[in-house]
Order: C-alpha cells, then structure tokens, then sequence
C-alpha cells in the first residue's frame, strides 16, 4: 500500500495552486484543507455560469458537495476563511454595483402597490385588475446573494428560486442539523428534499403562506462544509444514509497533524499571489451566465468515454465502488464537474473543456476515490472493511500468523454473513489489497484429480504489533509498506494463484 497522498495540486490552475500552495504553508495545515474549500469556491463562482454536457444528453451543473472531515484543534476555521472571505467581498461589491437598480426596482413596485390599493378603494376595477397584472409580472427586487451558513431548508429553497445557484460555505457542520430537521422539530425528513434537489439540479417548489411558492427550476447548490469525524459517524447512523445524501459529497479527508506543527516555519502568503487569486477569483464571479452548457473537445470526449466505461467495471457486484452508499454512481458526474470548473478557472475565454482539463479532473478524481473509500470507512458503511474487521478479530485472538480459508470458516461460520466459506472472500480481499495479508497457494493434495487445496493466508506483522489498533484506523492512516512484515516470504507464482482459486 503506498504512503497516504496529497491532494493533486498541480491539477488547479497555477493562480488557485499558488493560493492553496500559500495556504497550506502559512496555517501549516495539509494541503487537502485548503484544497477543499478551493473547490468550494470555484463551484461557488462557477455554477452560476454553465453546466457541462458530457456524452448524449448527459448535462451536470458545476456545483460541488464537499464534506472536509478533520479532527478538533486542526485549524479548519482559520483555513475556511481564506476561501469564504473573498466570497463575501464578491458579494458586498455586487450588491453595491446594484444598490442603485435594486432602488429604482423597490421604488417602481411600492408605486404600483399605491396605485393599486388607490384603484381598488376607488371601486375601479379594471384599473385595479391592470395594476395588479403589472404587479404580478414585475418580479420583487433581489439583493445579490452568493452564499448562505446557518439557513432553513425554506429559507434555501426561496434563495436558489431568486438566484438560481447557492453556496453553503462553513468551517462548522450546523447546516445539517437543519438537514436532519431542526427547524421542524425533528418530524421527518421533508427538510432533506431541498439539498438533494439542489445538488442535483432537480425543480424545487417552496409553498408559503398566503403568497405563491417560489419555484427554482434548475437549482444549483454547491456545500463546502467542515465537519469531525465523530459529527460524521453521526450524520451515518442517521436516516441521511438511506435517502442518498453521502453518496452525493465528496469526502476529504485531512491527517491529523496536531503535534508537528512548525509555528516559527509559518509565513503569510505572499502579497503577488494573494493578489493575483483575488484578480482571477473576482474575474470567474462576474462572468456572464452561458445558455448553452461546455462541451468537450473531440479527444476529450473520447477519453471521457474510455474513464466513464473502465469506471462502470468497479460498479459490478464485488467491484471496490459499488457498496459506498450510492457515491460511485455519481462519482463521474462530479469529475465532469470539476473538468468544468478547472475549465473556467483557466481561461479567459472559455471555449470546449480539453482532454489536459479532463485529464486534470481525473486526476482529482482518482484522489478523490481513496478518501471516500477512507470516509465511508470511517462511517462504518464498508461492508468489506467489517468482514475484514471480524477476520482480523479471530486472527488476534488466535494468535495466527498463517491459516486457511477453512480454518478461518470454522471460527466465523456461526456468525451472522458467513455461513458458506464464499462469504469471507470479501473480507479477506479487503485485507490482501491493504498488505495486511498476503495469499500463499498450495498444490492440489490427495488422489490425482481430487479437490485441490485453497492455499494459506500469511498474516503481516503489523497485525500483531502493539500499536495495531483496527483495520479501519490502519487504512485511514495508509501506513507505508513495511518490507519487513513479509521478510523471507517471495509470495505466490501466478499459476500457484490461479490453481488456489
């Protein structure tokens, strides 16, 4: 297993990588942290802009579910503020670029309210009816709005109606209490709708009392939010998991660095390359809205194909993506996403998304694979990670340093899942990819023709050492291979493999 990795940050844009880069080093915080909340804020800019058309009629906004889960004490605060400040600057010089129209739009609809209250006293109707028409075809003046923190559900379905695309942008995890029904008293899950649909794009329709509902057709919302790990145990064992919310974040997943923080080492980003992300973040915000959505480039179309298809394998019963909670089904959709955002990002005037864009995507994606695995690991979602769990709880207790599949069996077949030697495949599959075992073949045993044996399973070291914890608290560490767990074992020949299957 290789050394936990960091986020791909030669994939951004040079201005965005400088800043994150900037980031990281000034808070001495991984650079996955401000990694996040920079996709955070480009969805944030861009989804207001375009969708992306990827194949067929296959179209996807550009926002962005993202779920940073870092431990107390890890600066997350300081971090998020480094991206949402710029976000509120944006917002404050829009609203006073429009302080003016909003006036004059204020203005016109209270003299048509006057009029109409005038008309309707007067008993003249047909005057009265014009002037009400009026009023309904005039739609109420809107401040400009880029992001929300602490909201209700109705109050986020109001604003995704007037502004089409929303944020929701915290170094805090409130908003899904809100989720969860807060404001409702916890009755339900009603409160759920409007983040599925927004995430999604699908119509939304907020009924209020005593006035018309809102209608969004086509909203956009984009969540990067902060989170601990115990507040996402949490969010998993809620009914969140069953309606399809997890699968839609993308998850990442900081390391704990608390303790190797080199204070004297911080230094504050440098003023060119704050400057220059403030230039071309202002410059993505006052884009103008694109009715036609991004395209992909001929090369770049064939290789969308050739990921989407080598990607729908994994999907398959037993494949390593299938089992994550409705997160894989969705997972190239979100590539595509950020193949559109990094589009935006670097260029001036934006034309087809490149196969290099899509290449950059990728890249993000494949990262973004390991930490959901982590993630629904760390949720207890895995049902490869708690077969392994059991499997290494016997091998502990046992004290084994080798054994067979049917020895295993004998141990685990009264429990619950295991019943036939098949079931530990999962399990045991899950354990040989982490190196925590290692497969060793045998040749076929008793007469000519009989039933061949199933080979042994070599246990690492690591299993047995003191500072072995669980598997889930191993793989979210991604300890680096230890050659020596396996010292004086060559492992299996292909054939020996291929007769032990």
């Amino acid at each position: 297993m290789n050394q936990r990795s960091n986020f791909p940050v030669d994939a951004l844009p040079g201005w965005l990588a400088d800043y994150v880069n900037g980031v990281a080093a000034s808070l001495q915080v991984p650079l996955d942290m401000p990694a996040a909340f920079a996709l955070g804020l480009l969805a944030t800019a861009a989804a207001r802009v375009a969708d992306i058309k990827l194949t067929g009629d296959h179209v996807e906004g550009l926002n962005l579910f993202i779920g940073l889960i870092a431990p107390p004490g890890s600066r997350k605060s300081a971090c998020a503020a480094q991206f949402i400040r710029p976000v509120q600057e944006m917002e404050r010089h829009m609203v006073e670029m429009n302080k003016v129209s909003f006036r004059h739009a204020v203005i016109a609809r209270q003299r048509l309210e006057r009029e109409l209250h005038a008309a309707a006293d007067a008993s003249d109707w047909d005057s009265a009816e014009k002037l009400q028409g009026e009023l309904d075809d005039t739609p109420p003046p809107v401040v400009p709005q880029l992001f929300a923190d602490d909201v209700t559900a109705q109050k986020l379905g109001s604003q995704l109606a007037a502004h089409g695309a929303m944020a929701i942008l915290s170094a805090e995890p409130s908003i899904f209490s809100t989720m969860l029904g807060r404001w409702s008293g916890g009755r339900g899950m009603s409160e759920l709708d409007v983040f599925l649909k927004g995430q999604a794009g699908d119509p939304i329709k907020v009924d209020r009392h005593g006035r018309p509902p809102d209608y969004a057709e086509r909203p956009r919302l984009t969540m990067a939010v902060a989170l601990q790990p115990e507040a996402l145990r949490r969010l998993a064992s809620s009914e969140t998991a069953g309606r399809g919310l997890l699968g839609r974040f993308l998850w990442i997943s900081a390391p704990d660095v608390r303790g190797s923080v080199a204070i004297l080492m911080s230094q504050p980003v440098k003023a060119d390359i704050r400057a220059e992300f403030e230039h071309r973040a202002g410059k993505l915000f006052s884009m103008e809205k694109r009715e036609q959505p991004l395209t992909l480039t001929e090369d770049g179309e064939d290789l969308w194909i050739e990921f989407a298809d080598d990607f729908e394998q994994r999907l398959a019963p037993g494949g390593d993506m299938r089992d994550l909670s409705g997160w894989g089904e969705k997972y190239r959709g979100a590539v595509g996403r950020i193949a559109g955002l990094l589009h935006l990002a670097g260029n001036v005037s934006p034309g087809a998304v490149t196969r290099a864009e899509l290449e950059a995507a990728i890249s993000i994606g494949r990262w973004l694979e390991g930490q959901a695995l982590e993630a629904f690991a760390m949720m207890g979602l895995r049902a490869d990670v708690r077969d392994a769990e059991a499997i290494l709880e016997v091998v502990r207790r046992e004290g084994w340093h080798e054994f067979s599949r049917r020895e295993l069996h004998q141990k685990l077949k009264d429990r619950n899942g295991f019943k036939k030697v098949d079931a530990l495949q999962r399990g045991l599959s899950a354990l040989e990819h982490a190196e925590l075992l290692q497969r060793r073949a045998a040749p076929p045993v008793g007469k000519a023709g009989g039933r061949p044996s199933m080979g042994r399973w070599v246990v690492s070291a690591h299993v047995h050492s003191d500072g072995f914890e669980s598997f889930e608290s191993y793989i979210r560490t991604v300890h680096a291979r230890d050659d020596r767990a396996f010292e004086g074992f060559e492992g299996p020949s292909d054939g020996e493999v291929a007769r032990a299957s």
